[in-house]
């Protein structure tokens, strides 16, 4: 299991940072850049951005999208 939890950290942490939203994944002693208001600004203004996505209606439009694509 921890295994999985270090893979998923390093993960999420790379894509945190490739939408500008966090410091490149950093060891903990090294934790006070995170904490920059240019970072936790655009960490907010991602996180209204994955909020105002309808994420529901957007899937079952991709479902029905490409369904159409198979016949039976």
């Amino acid at each position: 299991m921890t295994l999985f939890i270090t893979a998923d950290q390093s993960f999420w942490g790379s894509r945190v940072y490739a939408v500008g939203a966090g410091p490149k994944p950093i060891l903990v002693k090294n934790l006070a850049e995170a904490d920059s208001g240019v970072m936790r600004q655009r960490a907010q203004t991602v996180g209204q951005q994955i909020r105002s996505e309808n994420g529901i209606d957007q899937t079952i439009k991709w479902i029905g999208k490409y369904s159409n694509n198979f016949h039976t």
